[in-house]
């Protein structure tokens, strides 16, 4: 039997500065009965690039972000991203096995700001 969906909104319209980041708030991974599927859902404007990470912690201070750019949820997404290429998508990820979760979204074009909304899936 599958578990339900479980969804929650993390940025709504984010305004983040050139070469500037946001993290979301703490998700507590241990709220939810959980098969370890995760989605990440997109939408940006702007004319900057995000590059858009999942941090995870056991001790609920420090949060891990991988520095191998494989390990993003998405590099290089930018207003025209996307199968309607609107700056919308959406992303399947993987986490380490952690308690505590946090996404960051970066804008790394370093000369234009963004706007994001993203919002997280947890199966």
């Amino acid at each position: 039997m599958s578990k339900s969906v479980n969804d929650m909104r993390l940025f709504l319209a984010k305004s983040i500065a050139a070469l500037g980041s946001a993290e979301s708030s703490i998700i507590d991974l241990q709220e939810f009965s959980l098969d370890g599927f995760f989605g990440c859902q997109v939408s940006m404007t702007g004319n900057g690039t995000a590059k858009i990470q999942a941090g995870v912690s056991v001790d609920k201070v420090n949060y891990i972000y991988s520095s191998d750019p494989s390990d993003d949820i998405v590099t290089a997404f930018t207003k025209t991203t996307g199968p309607g290429s609107d700056g919308k998508n959406i992303y399947q990820f993987e986490i380490v096995t952690a308690r505590w979760l946090k996404i960051k979204v970066t804008e790394t074009g370093g000369a234009n700001g963004i706007v994001v909304t993203v919002d997280v899936a947890m199966q």
